[in-house]
């Protein structure tokens, strides 16, 4: 049964990955036909856009999509950024003792703030951080000095990126998909002003089913790298397995806002940026 329709553009997208620009020395391909992009979401004036991002493997710090954010800004003429930027620390609803990463919100809008950009950006990575630690001997000097300089840097590639998709595929794949369902939690359940400035806290469910109202407002999109793709995906598909599920004891109280929710969240028209798409990678394995 189909969750959730999807709409996955995947390609080198001149607003988001700054193809055009005339400055930039890497080789740039651009094939297949044009698309809108974000355009029609955020030229619509009636309600607001909200876009997150996540990114795909290696250790990433809160802040990393500020250039890919700076370049979008100027194609939309978005120029006025809130001087607050948003900081929650992520982590589950059922065991508050978890650190699940970090979501930044930016808020922009145009001149007369008539167009508005919510940018939800998640740092997932600290999840697999504990475990990549024991990696960590082998980029120690007492090893790297004695590796050729290509040797060393595929060894830099095995040892971060590889990782964590050996994890996502293992048993920290619950908890990454949590980190994800935090983030959109946060997102489709709040509006700016309502959003906590800092601070661990965390999202239930009961706020999520409540959110119909506030996701009517607003169009959402997805933007993702590498791994992040798999991740929004099957993110996306939690959300909907657990929303229909009835015998989640956290369900029970609250079914008949569920249901409602459930409705609406069928009916979201969602496009997901995919950039270095790897998903075929990813499917290796599965059904």
């Amino acid at each position: 049964m189909k969750l959730i329709r999807l709409f996955i553009l995947i390609g080198c997208v001149t607003i988001l990955s700054g193809c055009s620009r005339s400055s930039d020395s890497l080789l740039c391909q651009i094939e297949g036909k044009p698309f809108s992009g974000l355009y029609p979401l955020i030229e619509d004036s009636t309600k607001t856009t909200k876009v997150m991002m996540v990114h795909g493997v290696a250790k990433h710090e809160p802040g990393y999509s500020s250039q890919l954010l700076d370049r979008l800004a100027n194609e939309m003429g978005l120029n006025h950024v809130s001087e607050i930027t948003k900081n929650i620390a992520l982590t589950d609803p059922v065991d508050t003792t978890k650190e699940l990463g970090n979501l930044r919100i930016r808020r922009l809008t145009n001149e007369d703030k008539s167009h508005e950009l919510l940018f939800y950006e998640l740092t997932w990575s600290i999840i697999n951080d504990a475990r990549k630690k024991i990696l960590a001997y082998d980029m120690s000097g007492d090893y790297s000095f004695h590796r050729a300089f290509v040797n060393e840097k595929i060894k830099r590639v095995t040892n971060d990126f590889i990782p964590d998709q050996m994890l996502y595929v293992g048993e920290q794949r619950q908890d990454i998909l949590i980190s994800f369902s935090q983030g959109f939690c946060w997102m489709v359940s709040k509006e700016w002003d309502d959003l906590p400035v800092t601070g661990k806290q965390a999202c239930g469910v009961a706020e999520l089913v409540e959110s119909v109202e506030v996701m009517q407002k607003s169009h959402y999109a997805f933007i993702s790298h590498s791994l992040g793709s798999r991740i929004v995906i099957d993110g996306l598909q939690r959300i909907a397995k657990m929303s229909s599920n009835k015998e989640d004891e956290r369900m029970k109280l609250i079914s008949k806002k569920a249901d409602r929710f459930m409705q609406e969240f069928q009916q979201l028209r969602v496009p997901i940026f995919m950039l270095a798409n790897q998903l075929p990678l990813f499917q290796l394995g599965r059904n």
